[in-house]
Parts: C-alpha cells; sequence; structure tokens
C-alpha cells in the first residue's frame, strides 16, 4: 500500500474481508446512524448490523491502538454495549463541543457529540504531560460544525487531526469504515499518515475524492 489514502466503496464488512488488514494504528469514524444509510431502523437489528462491522474492524487493529466512534448522544449506550463485544476494551468517553446542535433547534438538544474511545488492549502512550505538540487548543474551527448539505453530520477536520496526532507517528495506518466526504483521509494525508476508507455510498466517495485531490490546508 502506498501513503496515497486508498478509497473504497461498498459495505466495511465485505471489504475488509478482502483488504485483510492487521496493522491499523486507530480507527477513527463516525458511524451511520439514518435508515437512509443502513436501510434499517434503531434497534435489536441495527445493534446486530454495527456489532458484525465493528468486529471485523476490531479485527484489523494493532495492538495498543485506539478506536475513536462518534454517535449521537442518545446512542452512546447502544453503541457502548455493541463495542464491549467486539473484543476491544473500554478506555473512556469524550466530548466535542460543537457550539451548534446537529438537530432542529430546541432547547433540548445537546451543542456536543460523544466519542467514545476503544483500545485494543493498553493503548499506547505517545503523548506525556503538556499535551499534544503541534496542537493549537485554541483553534475555533476544532469546535466549528462544517457546514456540508450533502452530509451535515461532518466533523471537522482540526478535531480528527487532534486525535491522529496524539496517536500515530507519520506511515502509521489509520481506518475509517464509514467514510463520509473523507474527513479522516483528508486530515491523515495532511499529516503523513496512510488511510483506508470505506463508504457505501458514491456521492460521499466522490466528495471524497474531490478533497483529497486539493492542496494541503492548515487547520
Amino acid at each position: 500500500m502506498g501513503n496515497e489514502p486508498q478509497i473504497y466503496q461498498g459495505d466495511c464488512l465485505t471489504v475488509l474481508n478482502d483488504l485483510k488488514l492487521s496493522d491499523v494504528s486507530l480507527v477513527w469514524t463516525d458511524v451511520p446512524y439514518s435508515r437512509d444509510t443502513t436501510g434499517i431502523e434503531f434497534g435489536a437489528e441495527y445493534q446486530a448490523f454495527m456489532l458484525d462491522r465493528l468486529t471485523a474492524v476490531a479485527e484489523t487493529m494493532a495492538e495498543k491502538a485506539p478506536l475513536v466512534l462518534c454517535c449521537s448522544p442518545p446512542q452512546i449506550f447502544l453503541f457502548k454495549t455493541v463495542l464491549d463485544q467486539t473484543g476491544l476494551t473500554y478506555k473512556g468517553l469524550h466530548a466535542w463541543c460543537s457550539r451548534a446542535s446537529f438537530y432542529p433547534s430546541s432547547v433540548w438538544n445537546p451543542s456536543w457529540e460523544p466519542l467514545l474511545l476503544y483500545g485494543k488492549g493498553k493503548l499506547k502512550m505517545l503523548v506525556k504531560e503538556g499535551g499534544i505538540p503541534d496542537v493549537n487548543y485554541n483553534d475555533s474551527s476544532v469546535f466549528t460544525r462544517p457546514r456540508n448539505k450533502e452530509h451535515p453530520g461532518e466533523k471537522p477536520l482540526g478535531l480528527v487531526k487532534k486525535y491522529i496526532i496524539a496517536s500515530t507517528r507519520p506511515g502509521d495506518l489509520i481506518l475509517d469504515p464509514f467514510m463520509g466526504t473523507g474527513t479522516t483521509l483528508r486530515a491523515a494525508k495532511d499529516l503523513g499518515r496512510r488511510a483506508v476508507g470505506i463508504e457505501t455510498d458514491s456521492r460521499h466517495c466522490g466528495q471524497a475524492v474531490s478533497r483529497l485531490s486539493q492542496e494541503v490546508l492548515g487547520i
């Protein structure tokens, strides 16, 4: 595999079976949670659908590799139940404060989203006390939700970069099994990491290809 990010259109369960990856240093993904992308509602069928795919993802991870999974606040317990069955170990719950709700305007809708952190065994520690080198903690782009009408759930490039810098080295392999418009791959390319992205939606794959052909921009 070269250094250019690799995009695969299809179901990650099938694609991962074909690729047979085993050296993934970081999984970063924002899971599909609408019936438009999965074809199924929440509930037992959805949990089984995600368990099959996240178990396949876990099998690609190197020892001490982390998995960061974005979901909606009501789904925290659903995905913890699923991930606890994959063989990975729960490491914590992070919060992305987005300053704007993904949901229609309402006082009850949250302006934050959970990031579930799991690991394959004990997580490697690349960052010591004092923070992450080369990260601007006052960078407002990390907290601003991108305005993408084609993919309203898109996460900021700077947010993904923080985790990549914190947990991987240049040349390491990053996997996003639910790639969307390619934010993870763009971040990986900017930082000199290899990456594999998998997405069922051809429109999103096209957007990802366009983003990866752009010049590198700072966060």
